[in-house]
């Protein structure tokens, strides 16, 4: 049960951080460049992502599976998470690392940015 209430944790937290903000000029440490249908797959502190989007009513359709690294030989319980962001704007995701990965939806919704920024509280 302690695995499946970490899980809720988790998606409840990026679900709470998960906000359709404009996108600003000023991104630094873009990390990669998406197309539709095509998976991206990002290590990111004890945590692994494999996410894609799909172009769908003018917006990009991200889906985010979100687990554990896997260090060993083991089951990874992923937990996915689905957020439609509008062009031109960004969804952003706040890692326990002090990371915040940001996804914006570009060029007619036919292409994604992911750009790694620190963030700091408030």
């Amino acid at each position: 049960m302690k695995s499946g209430a970490h899980n809720f944790a988790l998606a409840l937290a990026v679900a709470l951080v998960c906000a359709n903000v404009p996108l600003h000029s000023a991104v630094a440490g873009s990390i990669s460049q998406m197309k539709p249908m095509r998976a991206l797959s990002l290590d990111v502190g004890d945590k692994h992502i494999v996410g894609y989007f799909l172009g769908e009513d003018g917006a990009c359709k991200l889906t985010l599976m979100i687990g554990d690294a896997l260090r060993e030989t083991g089951q990874a319980k992923p937990s996915r998470v689905v957020v439609s962001i509008a062009v031109d704007r960004s969804a952003k995701f706040d890692t326990v690392e002090g990371k915040t990965l940001s996804f914006a939806c570009e060029n007619g919704a036919q292409a994604m940015s992911v750009a790694e920024l620190d963030h700091l509280a408030l």
